[in-house]
């Protein structure tokens, strides 16, 4: 019938096609109040923290200095 039952989030490498999905009725939900689910930095409230995203990651040959530093 062609209706959608969930969206993919995740796959095991080498599974034999074994993935995993959110099915679409916590898709919709989530959609539905998105604004309760947004970052706020200045709520105290927030239960939710947030990591800073992870640096760069080094060129090989570096021995562990940021890319852009040579020897």
């Amino acid at each position: 019938r062609g209706e959608v039952v969930g969206v993919a989030n995740a796959k095991i490498m080498f599974g034999e096609g074994l993935g995993f999905a959110i099915p679409v009725n916590m898709v919709k939900f989530f959609l539905r109040h998105r604004d309760a689910y947004a970052y706020d930095k200045d709520n105290p409230t927030n239960p939710y923290r947030y990591l800073p995203p992870p640096g760069r990651l080094h060129k090989p040959g570096t021995a562990g200095r940021p890319a852009g530093q040579d020897r």
